[in-house]
């Protein structure tokens, strides 16, 4: 014989055994066959990739092009080529301030010029889309242009009737970067011929010099990458008895 007591323990058993069985009939679990490494696994499916890495710009360090320009190169990763419309190029003289400075379209080299010597200057540059978003944004990259090297030209040293001696220093800049040096001279400012060069010599005697006349003289020297730089322009006069 059941007590009233066993009878609502009873009942309430048949209860709950009665909604879990409804409730597996409404929200059947199914069985999942896939393996982790099975091509069938939707999410190892090849037409289904992972979404694609984010793009990426890699800015290397500036080369010098001469006294005051450098050139900017970087490479690109995951840019989708339709959705750029170009890049641009951001510099200052502080990390983190930076200003335009032009874009490359889709170059991915850029020159920068008149830049001033014994400066810091600090590079990025970024992928702009077609809706003006940045795509990417660089690494920053510094630069400090050194001074350019110069040549002091000295006043001619007369050296007997009709000749002088030019004599010069060089500062900023190596002996063995230099090839040589080019003497010029011409008998009006800023107009001259080429007279000889003295090697790596700082020093060249010039001869047979014109009685009664104003000579200009510069000095060129030629770097071994075939670039050049000048000196001032220094004048002597032959007279007569000098």
């Amino acid at each position: 014989m059941f007590t009233r007591q066993s009878k609502l323990i009873l009942s309430f058993t048949l209860v709950c055994v009665c909604f879990f069985l409804f409730n597996c009939a409404k929200n059947p679990v199914e069985p999942n066959f896939n393996h982790p490494d099975d091509s069938r696994n939707p999410s190892n499916n090849p037409s289904n990739p992972p979404p694609p890495n984010q793009p990426t710009i890699q800015l290397s360090p500036p080369a010098p092009i001469n006294f005051n320009s450098v050139e900017l190169k970087w490479t690109c990763s995951n840019m989708d080529p339709n959705k750029l419309k170009h890049f641009e190029i951001w510099m200052g003289t502080s990390p983190g301030n930076y200003q335009l400075k032009g874009n490359s379209g889709k170059n991915t080299s850029f020159q920068v010029s008149n830049l001033t010597p014994n400066t810091n200057y600090f590079f990025v540059i970024k992928a702009i889309g077609y809706d003006g978003g940045i795509l990417a944004m660089s690494n920053e990259v510094s630069f400090n242009l050194p001074n350019p090297p110069t040549i002091q030209l000295l006043p001619p040293t007369p050296m007997g009737f009709n000749s002088v001696r030019l004599d010069w220093t060089y500062s900023n800049i190596n002996l063995s970067e230099i090839m040589y040096f080019e003497i010029w001279m011409g008998t009006s400012p800023g107009n001259y011929q080429y007279k000889g060069n003295s090697g790596q010599n700082t020093s060249f005697q010039v001869d047979n010099l014109t009685p009664n006349t104003t000579y200009y003289f510069v000095i060129k020297a030629i770097k071994i990458d075939n670039t050049s730089f000048k000196s001032n322009e220094v004048s002597y006069f032959y007279a007569i008895g000098n």
